[in-house]
């Protein structure tokens, strides 16, 4: 079975250079690139995770399959950066890669791959606040959800352990809700971004609480990459 892992991770890997080729055509159609991206995320999607489930010591093809799933969101946000060269596409930028990166470390070291995608959704933060400062109402909102998520964190906080990892969700979720409610004045794709990046993460966080089926690990996968290709896509349709 191994060997049809490593195919499709070759087949993902050509489409993932073939879309970002097509890319860079000046003439170059971003609704279908989309689409075609978010089909090969789908494959992407299962392919990682039934390899995880099925070669868990197996590392090398992992991180091929995720490389070349991530690949395309980076380059379109990097094509972005080039078009318009402002300090809000840097950080995006920048948070799309340390996301990659965080998404193939956190198999290794889950406190790694956690610090990578924190430091990635400050990157967002600080690139929305940069852009447009958050009203009242918008620190009102953040501050009342975050709140609210002290009750899960109650609920299940035999499964979380010490006060330490707990005070670390919160922390961390506080810094994802922001970047949701930060997000909402700019655009609506970045937007949407967000809010999937946040459905992704929430997906996972019920994973590690509730032992979740295979169907739900690849779900949260899959929300991932839509959410960083809607990011990379977002910044290059802001550039003109």
């Amino acid at each position: 079975m191994f060997p049809y892992f490593v195919g499709a991770g070759i087949v993902l890997c050509i489409c993932s250079v073939a879309t970002c080729i097509f890319s860079i055509r000046r003439d170059a159609n971003r609704r279908r690139i989309f689409v075609i991206y978010a089909l090969i995320t789908a494959l992407a999607a299962v392919a990682v995770r039934c390899f995880q489930q099925s070669y868990p010591d197996a590392l090398g093809t992992g991180v091929f399959l995720k490389f070349s799933a991530s690949l395309p969101s980076v380059l379109f946000a990097f094509k972005g950066y080039r078009n318009c060269k402002t300090l809000f596409a840097l950080f995006i930028l920048l948070a799309i890669i340390l996301g990659m990166i965080a998404d193939i470390v956190i198999n290794i070291s889950f406190a790694a791959g956690g610090l990578f995608f924190l430091v990635g959704h400050l990157l967002y933060d600080v690139a929305f606040i940069k852009e447009k400062r958050p009203s009242k109402r918008q620190l009102i909102l953040w501050l009342i959800l975050t709140a609210l998520m002290v009750i899960p964190l109650y609920i299940f906080r035999e499964r979380i352990g010490s006060l330490f990892y707990g005070i670390g969700a919160l922390v961390y979720i506080a810094i994802l809700i922001s970047t949701v409610v930060f997000s909402y004045s700019l655009d609506r794709m970045i937007f949407a971004a967000a809010m999937i990046f946040a459905f992704s993460d929430c997906f996972m966080i019920v994973n590690i609480l509730t032992d979740g089926a295979l169907i739900m690990r690849i779900l949260a996968l899959l929300v991932y990459y839509i959410s960083l290709l809607l990011y990379g896509t977002a910044l290059w349709k802001r550039s003109g």
